[in-house]
């Protein structure tokens, strides 16, 4: 290793040491309630020990699971055959537990390093900085992978526009412990080591690259289910690549001397690329998530497109999940005039930074449009154009019949060729205009799922407006003489910079920072005489410009994100806390609570008890509708029937009148009927007005 290689890491880890500490530094304030008075109020929301409470309900499954998992090695209430059992969901019989525990293991190895070397600490304590700490590290992937796109100051852009992200960040500051926090970290690594598998030359260097991929999509399945959906991303840009590969003629030799397409591809290093990373992703998921896992990644794919719709999810009952805020569709931009400029969780633009990085995202993908359509007439440099095998040459007078023939030699497969003269800087622009392109598409579509997956949306914009400074920064650098362009240059993009402090903080503060911009871009332009001896070196008036786009880039993000952690208020407070410890100390055991979903997973924990409804039932049962219909009836007899079944026996006895009547619509009329009644006249009533046995009765 050199020197030159040597101080290039180095800076590289000390930047991204320096990034760590901003972004963990911006989510620490979340601890502090400062949006609270100090007394009373804020002690209302902080348990005995001084902790605030978690800021919403999945932190307290989380917690629950974690705290079994320390308690007594498993993360179930009871063992049954073998598999965790939760005894505190799902009344009566609770709900065999199928969930991702990375989270688990997460924080169970943060409770042992902190209690073996740190002190004494609960399994709550450490939960509660768990995703602030984890979701920092995504820097590390971030800046990374923009590096490997863009310069320093483009990667540093990239990664605090991705890891400080509204909606990212709203879901992993102190007291938010909840699988959004691995979120950016093993997808940026997956996508990144794919991308490096496919653009490496060497054999080794692609199959430890398609190994890492692989690893990091495997340990994303263990932590967080949404993980197909960049499994069915790198699938579709792998196949538009190939096919765009094959329409600019752009592989190991000219398609025009191949007997047909399917030859052609089979020749491809970059086809044989994708098939290892197919053949090891199959393999390493199947050892992740099992063989029916992997085979069911399809149809779990499709699912994602049904999130929204109002159709039935199970036997005819309405979909609860499209009560769910997150997956409600999100506007392009929060209200207000200055919207656009500030970032926060209230639209799609505002999501992925404001409209600067919109913009600089939109036009990063125009480049890389322009300079692919440039290309398509260019062809292979250099004269050592390989030629396909003899067995494959045709004559020229063959080459038009024997296109639609497929012919190919299976025995080539496993054979790359040494680099023949492709222009390599053709093949990667279409690789990674390819990338964004199709990443931009899909992801918008996911967007249009549920204002949650603007989260996804935020990458490939982050990572393009760290493309964007590069570019500026050369146009910049070599292009941009005009003093008066560069002063223009200099005071939009400190206008762009400056608004979000000033809108967010005080506005003093933007005024502040904003005549900082404008005063350095003076004296710089104006007030310091370039000496000819430095002509050959770039003025420090453009380094001005330069500092100023980033900032106009990255400020609306880092000004949200002080926002969010200095305006954070815990999802409950002692009040309802306290009703569940008196629940705990003063009813019996198999005591069940009825609610809605949204407390459920509070309730399991602070009361100790189990619970009809909560955040995992949303969807596949019946007990939205049937809590609905208790909360809102006006016959009481009929309210407390329904909280008496759901409560004893669950949903045995819809899916048991459904199998005798054939209709879930029947079903339901019927228990709604007898459900107020007593046990005799239900009786009755099911034998003698609606036909059945006595025995089903």
């Amino acid at each position: 290793m050199n020197k030159k290689t040597i101080l290039t890491i180095s800076k590289s880890a000390i930047i991204i040491l320096i990034l760590l500490a901003v972004v963990f530094a911006l989510r620490a304030p979340a601890a502090d309630l400062n949006i609270l008075p100090t007394g009373d109020l804020k002690a209302e929301y902080e348990d005995a020990s001084g902790l605030p409470y978690f800021s919403e309900m999945d932190s307290y499954y989380n917690l629950r699971l974690t705290e079994n998992f320390v308690d007594h090695g498993y993360v179930g209430d009871e063992l049954v055959d073998g598999s965790n059992w939760d005894m505190h969901r799902n009344s009566p019989d609770g709900d065999k537990i199928n969930y991702e525990l990375a989270i688990v293991w997460v924080t169970s190895f943060f409770y042992n390093i902190a209690n073996q070397f740190f002190g004494d600490y609960t399994v709550q304590e450490v939960a509660f900085w768990t995703g602030a700490i984890v979701a920092s590290l995504a820097v590390v992937p971030a800046f990374i992978f923009a590096r490997r796109l863009t310069n320093d100051l483009g990667a540093i852009t990239a990664t605090l526009i991705i890891v400080l992200a509204p909606n990212y960040f709203a879901h992993t500051f102190p007291g938010f412990f909840d699988t959004d926090m691995f979120y950016y970290i093993f997808s940026l690594f997956f996508i990144m080591f794919f991308m490096e598998s496919l653009r490496s030359k060497n054999l080794i260097a692609k199959v430890v690259f398609a190994i890492l991929s692989i690893v990091s999509i495997g340990l994303f399945s263990q932590s967080w289910t949404g993980y197909i959906f960049y499994v069915g991303l790198m699938g579709i840009f792998s196949v538009v690549y190939l096919i765009l590969c094959y329409v600019f003629n752009i592989g190991d030799s000219e398609r025009e001397l191949y007997p047909s397409k399917a030859a052609w591809f089979v020749h491809q290093k970059d086809l044989m690329s994708i098939v290892i990373l197919g053949v090891i992703g199959f393999i390493g998921l199947a050892a992740f998530k099992g063989v029916d896992g992997v085979l069911g990644i399809f149809g779990s794919l499709t699912g994602l497109l049904s999130l929204q719709s109002t159709s039935t999810v199970v036997g005819g009952f309405p979909n609860v999940l499209i009560s769910v805020a997150e997956l409600q569709m999100p506007s392009m931009l929060g209200a207000g005039m200055d919207s656009f400029l500030l970032a926060n969780s209230n639209g799609v633009i505002n999501g992925i930074g404001g409209i600067f990085v919109f913009f600089a995202g939109l036009t990063v993908l125009f480049i890389f449009a322009k300079r692919i359509y440039d290309y398509r007439n260019v062809k292979q440099d250099g004269n050592t154009t390989k030629k396909p095998p003899k067995s494959q040459r045709l004559a020229s007078s063959k080459k038009i019949d024997d296109d639609r023939k497929f012919k190919i030699s299976l025995g080539s497969v496993s054979k790359f060729a040494k680099d023949n003269g492709v222009t390599e800087a053709k093949r990667l622009n279409l690789m990674f205009a390819t990338l964004f392109i199709v990443w931009v598409v899909i992801t918008a579509l996911a967007v249009s799922r549920g204002s949650r997956f603007i989260t996804t949306i935020v990458l490939p914009f982050g990572l393009m407006a760290g493309i964007f400074v590069g570019y500026a920064s050369d146009y910049v650098k070599t292009k941009l003489d005009n003093d008066k362009m560069l002063m223009a240059v200099i005071l939009v993009t400190g206008f762009f910079a400056s608004y979000p402090l000033a809108a967010v903080t005080v506005p003093i503060f933007g005024i502040i920072l904003f005549l900082l911009i404008a005063i350095a871009g003076g004296i710089t332009i104006y007030g310091l005489k370039s000496s000819k001896s430095a002509s050959t070196k770039v003025p420090v008036k453009k380094y001005v410009a330069i500092i100023a786009i980033a900032l106009a880039l990255i400020t609306p993000t880092v000004c949200g994100a002080y926002q969010t952690a200095n305006q954070v208020v815990p999802g409950t407070s002692d009040a309802m806390w306290d009703s569940m410890v008196w629940i705990n100390e003063n009813t019996a055991d198999n005591t069940v609570v009825a609610s809605w979903w949204d407390f459920g997973y509070l309730f399991e924990i602070a009361a100790d008890r189990q619970v009809i409804f909560d955040g995992g039932s949303q969807s596949g049962n019946s007990r939205a509708f049937w809590l609905g219909q208790a909360m809102t009836t006006d016959n009481m007899d009929l309210s407390a029937g329904i909280f008496r079944m759901l409560g004893t026996s669950g949903e045995n006895a819809t899916n048991t009148l459904t199998d005798y009547t054939g209709s879930p619509g029947k079903a339901t009329d019927i228990l709604i009927d007898i459900l107020p009644k007593n046990a005799q006249d239900a009786k009755n009533a099911l034998i003698n007005t609606y036909g059945l046995t006595t025995e089903q009765a």
